[in-house]
């Protein structure tokens, strides 16, 4: 997709970024795995709530060095409200249903399924913001929906079950 990025014609594509992405990439998948057994052990909520906390203690020395700790004092209230309500109700409710997810049908298919977020972000940003959206992103979106088609056609059960058996 980075060919698609204003700039990327004229022979430039910063390498950085890339790296960083593809680690992010990296980071993504491994969490998924990772945080299958203890979420099956503690449950859902309980599993988001560690997580989180362990994040904001672990992301605090990067927020000092990289960041302005004042930022949340500095903005408006309404900007703080807004940043509130996203992460209790979106951020919370998609890690918890991300976790059900993960005991439902397995770390492979609920991983998989995460495809379809930057085809929601995409819709999102055209319906809130008015973005307008180009070729390149709605060619992205059918070859996300088509991705998460085939992966929907994958039978998680019998895999498991295989998988066991070994």
């Amino acid at each position: 997709m980075f060919w698609f990025q204003p700039g990327a014609t004229a022979g430039h594509v910063a390498i950085r970024g890339l790296l960083i992405a593809f680690i992010a990439t990296i980071c993504w998948a491994l969490y998924g795995v990772l945080v299958k057994r203890p979420s099956a052990g503690l449950g859902s909520i309980r599993s988001f709530g560690l997580i989180s906390f362990i994040t904001s203690v672990l992301l605090f020395p990067l927020t000092c060095a990289f960041g302005n700790v004042a930022t949340p004092v500095e903005v408006s209230w309404f900007v703080n409200l807004v940043l509130a309500i996203s992460a209790v109700t979106c951020i919370t409710m998609a890690h918890v249903l991300y976790y059900v997810a993960i005991q439902e049908i397995g770390v492979a298919l609920a991983q998989t399924l995460q495809l379809l977020c930057p085809l929601g972000a995409v819709a999102l940003s055209a319906w809130i913001f008015g973005e307008h959206l180009t070729t390149a992103q709605l060619w992205s979106a059918a070859i996300l929906l088509f991705g998460a088609f085939l992966a929907m056609r994958v039978k998680p059960v019998a895999t498991t079950e295989t998988a066991e058996n070994i």
